[in-house]
């Protein structure tokens, strides 16, 4: 069975997702070290 499928047999919904903020950051640098927010490559 789908997840999605699933979820609708149990009669849960979903909230869509919410776009990324104009404000967000991607990533940061601290020292030598790099911090990546939960982002892949941008092909």
């Amino acid at each position: 069975m789908h997840p999605e499928a699933r979820l609708a047999a149990l009669g849960l919904t979903l909230q869509s997702a919410i776009p990324p903020s104009e404000h967000s950051v991607r990533f940061r640098t601290a020292g030598n070290l790099l911090y990546q927010s939960g982002h892949g490559s941008q092909a």
